[in-house]
């Protein structure tokens, strides 16, 4: 009998630590919830605006940079700029892609019949990374001027696409 009255009292003990440990729980759950459902907050709105910025309306197939006229190619989409301004230390910049990305330098729209000057090089990019599709005439005419904007590469990337899937990549 004595060795059940033990038992018990064992029994007893771990069962108030149980309890004790389910008391902790509840004080803990609101804290959880809250945040649980604050993240589920941030993720529906940055879902909602990946979504709007991928259905934004073409741009117009002119616009005003840098007190020059460009004309956009027929794209269905907006192009994305990459600006950049003064970047000394600016080291590795990549996958830059001429049929998505429109490059800008300085306040200079680089195109693939850009003259070079200081203005419009940032060598201190030492590591290029390209996406070029070398049956699009347009793109494959881009990568030169690419590399004369970043005169002091040493390693160079060039992802070679076709219209449907990637081909291969060189270093």
């Amino acid at each position: 009998m004595a060795k059940v009255e033990v038992d018990a009292k064992k029994l007893n003990e771990k069962l108030e630590e149980v309890s004790k440990a389910l008391e902790a729980l509840a004080k803990w759950m609101p804290t959880v919830d809250s945040a649980l459902s604050s993240l589920s907050q941030v993720v529906s709105d940055l879902t909602e605006r990946v979504d709007s910025s991928e259905a934004a309306p073409p741009l117009s197939s002119r616009r005003r940079v840098a007190g020059s006229y460009l004309r956009n190619v027929t794209h269905s989409y907006s192009p994305t700029w990459v600006r950049i301004g003064y970047a000394t230390k600016l080291k590795v910049l990549g996958y830059l892609e001429p049929s998505i990305h429109q490059l800008v330098i300085g306040g200079t729209v680089i195109g693939s019949g850009t003259k070079m000057t200081p203005s419009t090089m940032v060598p201190s990019v030492k590591i290029l990374a390209i996406k070029v599709r070398f049956g699009v005439r347009k793109e494959a005419k881009m990568l030169p001027t690419f590399l004369r904007c970043f005169p002091n590469v040493e390693t160079l990337h060039v992802e070679l696409r076709s219209n449907a899937v990637r081909v291969a990549t060189a270093t």
